[in-house]
């Protein structure tokens, strides 16, 4: 081999050395060249000039793309770690996810108590709330002594029949002037007595009436509707008990338990055979037949009171000539006006409306 040649082979050398170490695979031993082969030389000269053959044109020589770094789906990238590092850095990772755990929990229960706070304060003013509307909302007193006024302010004015037959507004004169204490001041107001014998009374806060017998068993007013045959039995059975219960009433004795059950069966039968004939009446007629039973029904229970000998001795009308002797009599006897029952009490109770209207006023006038 020439000098020049030898130069060469060293110059490609120290050209190929650094390569080889950076791409190992490339450092593997060449093939020398066959001299003899005409056509093996011109290859071997072909690559001697950097792969262009004389008179050829030049190509661009190839460049290898970079090498592939994996890429985590999570945004890490992989990358060459110990075993060690790896441990080290699970570590870190496992201590910052408790720290977060327990970070998270702390402010879960700082938000609960927050919280229990939050409806500690709503409680605390929905009581204040309901306390300062306790104290503004009127209490049943209050109600009661509203109505009791609106009650004088319509029995003082022009009530109307119903609340007259009713003896409503007869009780509301008759409490204003029990309270007032001043009965012996109230002017003289006359009173007949066929207006005191029209009046029912009763005991004070009871709905029982003796008003259907107070004349007598033979004065009971049938409406026209259980006049009918078909209640013959009941009725003339209720009227047979009816004498016997005011008999014993007038001696002055209780009224016995054999006449109480009689009373109850005669009238439950009466309002069963009513009630089988609803279809075939009319609405008038029916309701005047239920008035009638509901009207016997609290003679019966007024009847059953150990007090109804008491209440049906009606010679107290007698001793009252006033209206001021009468309201006396119904403090002390602690009776109050019931309603009228029959078409003859309501003269009896129109009359005595105006001469209790009266007497109340003076009675109020005379306290000032």
């Amino acid at each position: 081999m020439t000098a020049p040649r030898c130069r060469g082979v060293i110059w490609l050398f120290g050209l190929l050395a650094p390569l080889a170490l950076a791409f190992p695979s490339l450092a593997q031993a060449p093939v020398p060249p066959d001299t003899t082969n005409p056509i093996d030389s011109s290859r071997h000269n072909t690559a001697r000039l950097g792969g262009v053959a004389p008179g050829a044109p030049a190509r661009p020589m190839y460049v290898p793309a970079p090498a592939y770094t994996p890429v985590s789906p999570y945004g890490y990238g992989y990358t060459n770690t110990t075993r060690a590092q790896g441990y080290m850095y699970g570590q870190a990772a496992l201590t910052n996810a408790t720290a977060d755990f327990y970070s998270t929990n702390e402010q879960t229960k700082l938000t609960r108590e927050q919280v229990k706070r939050s409806e500690i304060e709503t409680r605390r003013a929905q009581m204040k709330w309901q306390m300062d509307y306790e104290a503004m909302r009127p209490g049943l007193q209050d109600y009661r002594e509203k109505q009791q006024g609106l009650d004088a302010r319509i029995a003082r004015g022009d009530a109307r029949s119903q609340d007259i037959q009713s003896g409503r507004v007869l009780n509301t004169l008759l409490r204003s002037c029990i309270d007032s204490d001043r009965i012996d001041l109230g002017p003289t107001v006359p009173v007949e007595q066929q207006t005191l014998s029209g009046i029912n009374v009763r005991p004070r806060g009871k709905t029982t009436n003796l008003a259907m017998v107070k004349n007598g068993a033979n004065h009971l007013n049938w409406p026209l509707t259980l006049l009918d045959k078909s209640f013959d039995g009941p009725r003339k059975k209720l009227d047979s008990l009816y004498e016997q219960a005011v008999r014993e009433l007038e001696s002055g004795q209780p009224l016995s338990p054999d006449i109480q059950r009689g009373l109850r069966s005669s009238l439950s039968s009466l309002e069963g055979i009513l009630l089988s004939q609803v279809q075939e009446l009319s609405p008038g007629d029916y309701m005047d037949g239920r008035r009638q039973i509901n009207l016997l029904k609290e003679t019966n229970r007024a009847l059953s009171d150990p007090q109804a000998a008491a209440l049906f001795d009606r010679s107290w009308t007698g001793r009252v000539s006033t209206v001021g002797q009468l309201v006396r009599h119904m403090r002390n006897s602690g009776l109050e006006f019931g309603p009228a029952t029959a078409p003859a009490d309501t003269q009896a109770y129109t009359a005595l409306y105006y001469d209790l209207r009266t007497f109340e006023r003076g009675v109020s006038l005379a306290g000032r």
